[in-house]
């Protein structure tokens, strides 16, 4: 009894195999005894999990820089645009009579 049997497409599953994964590649399927093609099947599918669908350190560590700087430019516009406060208001004024009194050049 073989742990692991290659049945190309169209073959009849040995008997007391399962399906344990397809390989698209060759339009065949891997089967394993029956109780272990759960198994088997399962930690493979993890092991591609950790391989390819999990975000590494560096995906990881980019999303939070870009996080960070979005919400940098965010609040930096927020600032820029919200509204004058009455001071800077009477900052402004009190510079814009000093240029009028010096004749209107800055």
């Amino acid at each position: 009894m073989k742990l692991l049997v290659r049945v190309n497409a169209g073959e009849m599953l040995p008997r007391g195999y399962g399906l344990t994964y397809r390989l698209f590649e060759m339009d065949a399927s891997v089967c394993s005894p029956f109780p272990l093609n759960i198994v088997i099947r399962y930690l493979r599918e993890f092991w591609i999990l950790l391989l390819f669908r999990l975000p590494s350190w560096v995906e990881i560590h980019d999303a939070q820089v870009w996080q960070r700087a979005y919400s940098k430019g965010y609040e930096d516009a927020r600032q820029r645009f919200q509204k004058p406060t009455d001071t800077e208001v009477e900052e402004f004024l009190n510079e814009a009579r000093v240029i009028l009194a010096r004749g209107g050049s800055t």
